[in-house]
C-alpha cells in the first residue's frame, strides 16, 4: 500500500477557473473602478492578490490531515458562530448595502458567513460519521435540524438569504447521502421548505418578496427592483453563440452595478456568448465530478462525507449564481466561486479545495 498523490486534475480545473476568473474580473470591473476614482486595474490587482494568497493557502491546507477537523469540529463551529455574531457589534459593517454582513477591522474586511459554510459542514459530517444510525427521531433528526438552524440563524439575521439557502441545501443533501432513513423523508423535507418559506414571511422580508415577484415579472419594474435582473438578461441574450467579443460588453458600463461580482457570469455570457458560458459550466461539472470521486474513494466515512459536503457547497453556490444570471432564480448576492470578485469567499473556497486535496492525498491505493 502507498499514499496517493493529491488530485492533479482538481488543481488543474481550479487553476483554469482562477486564471479565467482573473481575466474576466479585469474585463468586467474597469468601468466601475474608473467611476469610483480608482485605476482601471484596481479590482484586478486585488483579485490577483487574493487568488495568489488563497492558492498558497490551498496548497498548505492540502498537507494538513483532514482528521484534525473532526477532532476539533465543535470548537471550530463555536468559534465560527461567535465570529458571525460580531457583525452585530460595532465591528460589523454594511459596506453600502442594507445587509450587515461584513466585519471591518482597519483596512481588513471579510464576510464571516463564508466561514459558516465550511464550519457547519465539518460539524455535521463529524456527527454523521461517528454514528450512522440512531434509535429514535430525537436522536437521529433533531441534531441535524439543530445544526442547520444554528448555522443559518446568524446568517439569516444579517440578512443573507443566499448563503442561508446554500447552507440549508448543502447540509440537507449531506444528511440525505449519509444514509438518511427514508421513514424521516416526509418529516425533514417539509422542515426545510418551512425554513425557506420563513425567509419570505413577515413585514421585514418585503424586499425578498419583491425580488421573487421581480423574478416572475422582470420587465414590469425594470427601472426599480427589476433593474439588475433585466440588465443581466440583456447581457445574456445579447451574447448569442460567440458573444460580442472580449472586453466589448455594454452592460458592464454601470448598467450592471455588480458586473465584476454577483453578475460576472452575465458579462461572460455577453462577451463570450453561449460557448464561453458553456465552458464555465462544464468546468464546474468537471470539478463536481472530481469532488464526488474523491468522496467515493476516501478511506473513511468522515472523509467521504466531508469531501461530498465541500463539493456540494461549491456546486450549489455556483449554480445558484448562474441561475440568477439566467433569470431562473431571484437576485441573491451570491458570488460565483473562483471567478467573482470577493476576497473572503475566494480564500475560503480555495481553503475548502485544500481539504479536498488532502482527502485525496490520504486515500490508500494498491500498487499494481
Amino acid at each position: 500500500m502507498k499514499k496517493a498523490k493529491a488530485d492533479k486534475k482538481l488543481i488543474l480545473v481550479v487553476g483554469i477557473l482562477l486564471v479565467f476568473g482573473s481575466i474576466m474580473i479585469f474585463s468586467s470591473s474597469w468601468p466601475y473602478a474608473l467611476d469610483i476614482g480608482a485605476s482601471a486595474d484596481y479590482f484586478f490587482k486585488r483579485h490577483i492578490l487574493f487568488a495568489t494568497a488563497g492558492f498558497i493557502a490551498m496548497i498548505l491546507v492540502s498537507f494538513i490531515d483532514y482528521h484534525i477537523y473532526q477532532k476539533y469540529a465543535v470548537q471550530l463551529y463555536i468559534l465560527t458562530f461567535a465570529i458571525c455574531l460580531l457583525v452585530f457589534t460595532p465591528l460589523g459593517n454594511n459596506l453600502d448595502t442594507f445587509a450587515r454582513r461584513w466585519i471591518v477591522v482597519g483596512p481588513i474586511n471579510f464576510m464571516p458567513s463564508d466561514l459558516m459554510k465550511i464550519a457547519s459542514v465539518i460539524l455535521l459530517t463529524s456527527l454523521l460519521s461517528m454514528k450512522r444510525r440512531r434509535d429514535t427521531v430525537l436522536k437521529d433528526i433533531l441534531p441535524v435540524i439543530l445544526i442547520i438552524i444554528f448555522s443559518v440563524l446568524p446568517v439569516y439575521l444579517q440578512p443573507n438569504l443566499s448563503t442561508s439557502i446554500t447552507i440549508i441545501l448543502s447540509l440537507g443533501a449531506i444528511y440525505f447521502i449519509s444514509g438518511m432513513d427514508l421513514r424521516y423523508f416526509f418529516f425533514i423535507i417539509p422542515s426545510f421548505v418551512l425554513m425557506i418559506l420563513m425567509f419570505f414571511l413577515g413585514e421585514k422580508n418585503e424586499y425578498r418578496r419583491r425580488r421573487l415577484y421581480t423574478l416572475l415579472h422582470p420587465l414590469e419594474d425594470y427601472t426599480g427592483d427589476g433593474w439588475q435582473l433585466s440588465q443581466a438578461l440583456v447581457a445574456v441574450s445579447t451574447g448569442g453563440l460567440l458573444g460580442v467579443g472580449f472586453g466589448k460588453s455594454r452592460q458592464k458600463h454601470l448598467y450592471l452595478s455588480e458586473a465584476h461580482n454577483d453578475f460576472v457570469f452575465a458579462i461572460i455570457s455577453e462577451e463570450l456568448g453561449f460557448l464561453g458560458a458553456a465552458f464555465v459550466i462544464i468546468l464546474f461539472l468537471i470539478l463536481i465530478r472530481i469532488g464526488f470521486k474523491i468522496a467515493v474513494n476516501a478511506k473513511d466515512d468522515f472523509g467521504r462525507l466531508l469531501a461530498a459536503g465541500i463539493t456540494l457547497v461549491i456546486g450549489i453556490q455556483a449554480f445558484i449564481n448562474i441561475g440568477v444570471s439566467f433569470g431562473l432564480l431571484p437576485p441573491t448576492g451570491l458570488v460565483l466561486p473562483f471567478i467573482s470578485y470577493g476576497g473572503t469567499s475566494l480564500m475560503v473556497t480555495l481553503g475548502m479545495v485544500g481539504i479536498l486535496l488532502n482527502i485525496s492525498r490520504n486515500k490508500t491505493i494498491i500498487k499494481e
